[in-house]
């Protein structure tokens, strides 16, 4: 098997990996009042409403309007319809993109530090916690992780 057979294998295990460990049973935990209060606010602009920032509740606009997608695609339009599996899924997508970050950084790192980062990221109990739970701070460490990686040195030599 070449090298490059096998470091694209391993990314699809990563991947597959990341998936089942973020995707397992991700309605069956109660949901948490911080992702009712994100629920409550993507239910009210699905119901045409515009958002308003509350500054009591220091909630921002990025997690509703990247769950609005989703919702709208799995037919969800109202607070009733709503499933917890459709407000995790952002979540879950942005911890899988997370994952991918380290290919940013192969040209520094090699290509199997990067894997071996991804393997980390995708395996990190904190970060699969977080990836299942209907709040901001995976698409923050996403838009986190992006940022550092284009402002890195490394990312734009050659």
């Amino acid at each position: 098997m070449s090298q490059r057979l096998l470091i694209i294998v391993t990314w699809i295990g990563i991947v597959i990996l990341s998936l089942t460990l973020r995707l397992q049973n991700l309605e069956k935990r109660p949901i948490h009042a911080d992702e009712a209060t994100g629920a409550r606010i993507l239910a009210r602009q699905l119901a045409g409403e515009d958002y308003q920032f509350d500054p009591q509740h220091f909630h921002g606009p990025l997690l509703s309007l990247s769950s609005l997608p989703i919702a709208r695609s799995r037919s969800e339009t109202s607070w009733s319809e709503l499933s917890t599996t459709t407000l995790r899924l952002g979540a879950v997508i942005a911890g899988l993109l997370v994952v991918f970050t380290p290919l940013l950084w192969r040209r520094s790192i090699g290509p199997w530090g990067a894997l071996a980062a991804a393997a980390l990221l995708a395996s990190s109990p904190l970060m699969v916690y977080y990836n299942r739970m209907y709040i901001h701070e995976s698409l923050l460490t996403l838009c986190d992780a992006g940022l550092r990686s284009s402002l890195s040195p490394q990312s734009t030599t050659e």
